[in-house]
Parts: structure tokens; sequence; C-alpha cells
């Protein structure tokens, strides 16, 4: 048997394995509630006109129908998404490893996650499961986005992390901690945000805050970001029978930021045997982000310009990324 099918059978074997897996979660319980929204959420580094270091993520994320307990007046529901993040180092024309970069890495994961929300807040529990190295597939997909831009190929890909099982169990919450009514159905929100992830992919701390101005301000207020839950976003069935001029539309403007401590990043660390390149991680990193979000019934949009600083000692200046999520809800 040649390496070629070998390797292609051990991705499928590991891409099995991970199908299984959001199967068990899904059902029974997950299975007898139906699907209510669906999320596209894409960040890449096109907007700053750079293609490296966290070049591009994008994610499919479920969101089963939410509902009440007994006695409780909050919210829950149920998420199931697919994802993939992609890593490069700055110069995609070496061939060899770039001893002073991030070296290139993929991850394809499934996630889970559990959430109970309020009018002024939402915890969650979500825990990641996914495949880095080739098996990822990230390669092949940044192959092959390049060939239909016509963008140069990246040279090194021979060099990226070698396969490895990740995973991540996170805790995180968000709740609103002031408003101000401005008039006119508009206010001003301000709200606080806290998480902890348990993981070889990610082991880090992160305090963060949020800054809402807008019309009609409701619902979540949890970052419109990949991993973050499902955003709010009115049904459309509750308002087939009121007429267009009446249903409700909301605009905001965002400006937030977080500051982290990272104590694991397997993409900066290297593979777990020890033998895959690596950098010397930064323990602090610190994003802000700005941007806006529009709703109306059934669908929402949100575009957000993040900026991080340096997440390894030998990176020089930070990262600017754009942050897209659109999501539909029946």
């Amino acid at each position: 048997m040649t390496h070629h099918a070998v390797r292609l059978i051990r991705r499928l074997q590991l891409g099995g394995a991970s199908v299984l897996f959001a199967i068990a979660l899904a059902s029974p319980a997950a299975a007898s509630r139906e699907i209510d929204s669906f999320t596209l959420r894409m960040e890449n580094d096109a907007p700053a006109g750079t293609d490296s270091r966290y070049t591009a993520g994008t994610e499919f994320a479920f969101a089963y129908a939410p509902w009440s307990k007994a006695n409780d007046n909050a919210r829950y529901h149920n998420t199931l998404s697919l994802g993939q993040l992609i890593f490069t180092p700055e110069n995609l024309d070496e061939i060899d490893i770039v001893l002073h970069d991030r070296p290139y890495a993929g991850w394809s994961y499934l996630r889970y996650g559990q959430h109970r929300s309020h009018d002024d807040s939402i915890q969650s529990w979500q825990l990641t499961l996914g495949l880095v190295g080739p098996s990822s597939f990230a390669e092949d997909i940044q192959r092959a986005v390049h060939e239909l831009i016509d963008d140069r190929m990246p040279l090194g890909w021979h060099n990226q992390l070698s396969d490895e099982f990740g995973y991540a169990l996170e805790r995180s919450r968000s709740k609103v901690r002031f408003r101000w009514q401005l008039g006119d159905e508009r206010s001003l929100q301000l709200s606080e945000s806290s998480r902890i992830s348990i993981g070889n992919i990610d082991s880090s701390l992160s305090q963060g805050f949020q800054i809402r101005v807008g019309k009609r301000l409701q619902g979540s207020h949890a970052p419109d970001r990949l991993g973050a839950p499902a955003a709010y976003v009115d049904s459309a069935k509750a308002y087939t029978q009121t007429p267009t001029q009446f249903r409700p539309q909301r605009f905001y403007w965002v400006l937030g930021g977080k500051m982290s401590y990272v104590a694991q990043n397997l993409f900066l660390d290297g593979n777990a045997n020890g033998q895959s390149h690596s950098v010397t991680r930064n323990p602090w990193v610190q994003e802000v982000e700005s941007g806006f979000a529009y709703s109306k019934p059934g669908f929402k949009v949100s575009f957000l310009l993040v900026y991080r600083s340096e997440e390894f000692r030998e990176q020089t200046g930070g990262q600017i990324f754009g942050s897209l999520s659109l999501t539909f809800r029946r």
C-alpha cells in the first residue's frame, strides 16, 4: 500500500471518529429538539491586507430550540458547531522551516455547548474536540482557496504540525453591568465577560468588556466571534402576521476588549512529542475589537475588526483580522 493511501485511510479513520462523536453528542436529548437557528462565522486577515499568522477561521454552528425549566425564568439551549482554524508564518514563499515565526498548523473541530441565559446574562459550558495536522485538511482548504482566487501558493505546508488529537473544555460568562437610556429607543450597555479554558489546544484565562450603543438593544451580549454562543435573533415565525413596518429592527455599534493569560497554545508550543517546530509563547495577550451588528426577525449580521497583540516573542507587531457572523433563525 502506498504512503498516500495509508495517509488517506488514516484521515478517514480520524474523521469518522469525529463524526461518531458528533452523533453521540447530538442524540438522544438534542435530537428531540428541532434546530432553531444556523450561524456562519468567518474570520480572516484579508481586511488588513495580510495572509499570515491566524489567517483564517470558519465555523458552522447549529442551535437547538430554547426551552425553560419549571420555576426557572432562564432560557436553555444547546449548540453543535463544526469549524476549522488555519495558521501560517508570514513568509509563505519559504520552503524550509521559518525558525523565528509560528509553524504551519490547522485544526478542524467539533464543539458541543450548553447555554443558560437571562435577559442580562449568559453562561456556557463548551467541549471542543478535533484534529491538528494534515488530518485537519487545512492545507487542502487553503490551497483550494488560493487557487480559486489566483493567489500565490504557500510553499511550506510540509513543515506543518503533525497529526495530534486536540481538546478543550471551557466555561464562559457574560453579564450586562450598566445600562443608560438615551431616548428614542436608543441605549448604551456595558457588559463584562470571563472565560476559562483547559486543554492541550488552549489553556487560558480571559477577562473582557463590551460596550454596545444603538437602537432596541436586546438579547445576547456575548461577542459574535468564533466559539461564542449563538447570537440572539428575533424569531421569524413570531412575526409572520406582523406588517413589515412593525417588525423590530435592531442596530448597534460595538467596542470591546479583553486580556488573556495563556498557559498553553498548541499552535505556538508545537506537538506534544516535542519533535515539531515551535516558538516562545507570550503569556499575556490583549485584544481590542470594534464593529457593528444589525438584525431583524429571522436574520442577524455582525462585523468586527479585531486587533490582537503579539502572541509569541519572535513576533514583530500585533495582528488585525476581520470577523463576520451571519445568523438565520426560523
